[in-house]
């Protein structure tokens, strides 16, 4: 799976191989993830070095040590709160002085209906207008105030909202979190105003931003179901079309207790802050169990192409994108240790190829976001000026079919694996970052334990499984691309 989003998935886990234009994914999650492009060398950190005498003169050489690897504990508590279901996570992490309060409310832009795109964003800013007791923008103003810090995101498949305090101030966050989930002013003004700003937002980041609507045309053309093919900022016409009694139906059905993970991480005591949980959140109302997500993507049968101009690019550019499973199968696991060998560092793959042999690329990247559902494996590429996008794909292509024919290298495969190891563990180092990982994985795969094994899940994979993953998933007709030029430019 794409591995620690927003540290990554923000958001979160790493999106496998580094991001080249990246748009997409700044954008939409909290990004942080250590990127290791410039690690091109294994990680001499990761791995204990073994000095062997010096064998004798008919002696056969030595076989090398296997690398040691460190071995990822994460000690955590999980509780369920008897009156609304809300689930707690509780790890004590001593080392800094500081305590990160991670809320995950299951309800991301594939919860959306149709006509209805959006919302789930617009809660995003909605749940910083004041509540009953929190005035507006108070949130932030108490939060800040007290030495701490705040965000929130939007993604496919969640909602995130997160404060890291001082620990002496656990009980300031959980009591701004509660109250907001409890008494939200859903108020016709507020809706007007931030819709408003979601407006602008659009403008900004997608409409006026390079690249940005060439990368929702992939979305779009990619996917057939529409929970996954329609982007997490929606579009105007449905926010326009909204109401007021849409916007407080939207907010009942989804933020309540028991559709919500919530993770607390740094340094407490589990029993006094499972108790000010308890205090702050025992009271308020669960709701009834949220409509299912049903997501069942066809097979595709034959490759979707679209050529695009963009007025805001200045260079020629290419997207692609293959259907792959969701995230924590064997497959997945394989696809994202391959989109690390493909483009993470200046040996890699395809940035050896297009960047610096053909140098025909400025950068190129391959990642996966790890999505709940079907997800996809993509490749990107922002290009010379005199370059065309499709002879770009196609040196791509030809990459790729030497992958499915030999395979990968011993030393590629050893190479990501430390790559993958150092993202992993790196990515654990803050409070917010195991937060963020412990309340996704059990909201997503009801396994919160998968912070000690995950990492075990990448390191067995083998070339065989690559190879044999990439025969099923990079064929052309499963493949998505999409041309962009600058505007003016000729295919």
């Amino acid at each position: 799976m794409a591995r620690i989003q927003g540290l990554r998935n923000g958001g979160a886990w790493r999106a496998g191989g580094a991001l080249g234009l990246g748009v997409m994914a700044a954008v939409l999650m909290v990004a942080g993830a250590r990127d290791g492009r410039a690690d091109d060398v294994k990680k001499g950190d990761a791995k204990k070095k073994v000095m062997a005498a010096e064998p004798l003169a008919d002696a056969a050489p030595a076989a090398p040590a296997p690398p040691v690897r460190p071995r990822v504990s994460v000690p955590f508590k999980t509780f369920t709160l008897a009156s609304n279901g809300l689930r707690l996570v509780i790890s004590e992490d001593h080392s800094t002085p500081n305590v990160a309060v991670m809320l995950y409310y299951d309800v991301g832009s594939r919860n959306e209906e149709k006509g209805r795109s959006g919302f789930a964003h617009l809660f995003e800013h909605m749940m910083f207008r004041g509540s009953a007791n929190v005035a507006p923008w108070e949130h932030s103003v108490l939060i800040n105030k007290n030495g701490g810090q705040l965000n929130a995101t939007t993604w496919f498949d969640r909602t995130m909202y997160w404060d890291v305090l001082p620990a002496h101030q656990l009980e300031l966050g959980l009591w701004l979190e509660a109250d907001r989930m409890a008494s939200l002013a859903v108020t016709d003004k507020n809706f007007k105003d931030e819709r408003k700003a979601v407006k602008e937002e659009r403008l900004t980041s997608y409409d006026n931003r390079p690249y940005m609507l060439s990368y929702l045309a992939l979305e779009e053309l990619a996917f057939v179901n529409w929970p996954y093919a329609h982007s997490t900022i929606g579009e105007m016409k449905d926010l326009d079309a909204a109401t007021i009694d849409d916007v407080r139906a939207f907010f009942e059905r989804y933020y309540k207790p028991n559709n919500c993970v919530m993770a607390i991480v740094g340094d407490v005591d589990t029993d006094a802050a499972r108790a000010l949980v308890e205090k702050h959140f025992g009271d308020i109302p669960k709701g009834p169990p949220p409509p299912p997500v049903h997501i069942i993507e066809p097979p595709q049968t034959k490759e979707k192409y679209k050529l695009m101009t963009d007025k805001f690019a200045e260079l020629p550019a290419f997207f692609e994108a293959y259907h792959i499973p969701p995230a924590h199968t064997p497959d997945s696991y394989a696809m994202d240790v391959l989109a690390t060998i493909l483009t993470d560092g200046e040996s890699a793959r395809l940035y050896k190829l297009l960047v610096r042999d053909k140098e025909i690329a400025t950068d190129v990247s391959a990642y996966m976001y790890g999505r709940r559902g079907p997800d996809l494996f993509y490749i990107e590429a922002t290009l010379k000026d005199t370059v065309k996008p499709a002879d770009a794909r196609a040196l791509v292509h030809e990459e790729l079919d030497r992958i499915v024919k030999d395979g990968v290298t011993d030393k590629e495969l050893e190479k990501a694996k430390n790559i993958i190891t150092d993202d992993f563990v790196g990515g654990l180092e803050r409070n917010y970052s195991k937060a963020q990982k412990l309340a996704e994985d059990w909201l997503y795969w009801g396994d919160p334990a998968l912070v000690n094994t995950e990492l075990d899940e990448y390191l067995s994979v083998t070339r065989e499984r690559i190879q044999e993953a990439a025969k099923k998933y990079l064929l052309s007709i499963n493949r998505t691309a999409v041309d962009v030029l600058p505007e003016g430019g000729k295919p």
